[in-house]
């Protein structure tokens, strides 16, 4: 354990990464997360969060395994590992070839998993990884069929404030099939919108006038809307002078990846 947490430690220097793809040691910490003790998958999976912001590290990474261990993780190990093992995923993510694996490894299942069962932190992660998967329109059926879109109001509900910003971007992007807007609102979407109106940030709140401007235009959602307290919830935003999302005609407004951290960014370290 104690061997695990210093290259967690040394892991962050660029030279040291280098030295650690060198010499294997990226090897060494994905056999870590599929065979060694459950006490040191926490620090392997954090170190290969600092790696993975290196590019040449991210295809080491692909290449041995890596993201199928990563995913492993967040389906079986523990709340600590999770958190680490979505910030891993969160970085390679802006790969379209890392995209492609996790996808077909069940990553998205595991994302899903993490959302119902995971810790707030653990959540945060794993609903900006969805969010750039979201956007290249990529597992979108599978989020609906996987009970995603019941999990990613929960977060809206419960979560982190960052989380509440990626959860209802990825809902934006679900918003566009009619299915997925049936689905919202039989999820207690409305209300958990509403609530994101009150007390979300202003960058939720443009995702959430944005979802809820498309249900709205069905009238079979006009009463729950207004039931629920949204028309009081919009005229409150508008009131306290949120104009990105009196501004927000749809599409336009952030639904990209996520600003924090380095999703959509390669930093080689």
């Amino acid at each position: 354990m104690n061997v695990a947490n210093a290259l967690r430690n040394l892991a962050v220097n660029r030279q040291n990464a280098n030295v650690i793809r060198e010499e294997g040691g990226i090897q060494v910490l994905i056999k870590v997360l599929r065979e060694g003790n459950v006490a040191c998958q926490p620090h392997s999976a954090e170190a290969l969060e600092c790696l993975a912001l290196n590019s040449q590290n991210q295809d080491v990474i692909r290449e041995e395994g890596g993201i199928q261990a990563l995913i492993k993780v967040l389906r079986e190990g523990s709340k600590e590992a999770q958190v680490s093992a979505g910030g891993a995923l969160r970085h390679l993510v802006v790969s379209s070839q890392n995209q492609a694996t996790i996808l077909e490894e069940g990553g998205i299942q595991a994302l899903i998993k993490v959302l119902h069962e995971g810790s707030k932190a653990a959540q945060a992660e794993a609903t900006a990884v969805l969010r750039v998967l979201l956007l290249q329109h990529k597992g979108q059926d599978v989020v609906r069929k996987e009970d995603g879109i019941r999990a990613l109001i929960k977060v809206l509900c419960e979560g982190r404030l960052d989380a509440q910003v990626d959860a209802t971007a990825v809902l934006q992007s679900l918003a566009v099939q009619s299915e997925n807007q049936d689905m919202i609102c039989d999820k207690g979407g409305v209300q958990a919108l509403i609530k994101v109106l009150r007390d979300g940030s202003t960058e939720a709140q443009a995702h959430a006038g944005s979802i809820l401007r498309v249900l709205a235009a069905a009238s079979q959602n006009q009463g729950t809307v207004r039931e629920e307290g949204g028309l009081q919830a919009m005229i409150e935003v508008l009131q306290n002078g949120s104009h990105v999302a009196e501004e927000d005609g749809g599409e336009g407004v952030g639904v990209g990846a996520p600003g924090r951290g380095s999703v959509g960014i390669n930093n080689d370290i």
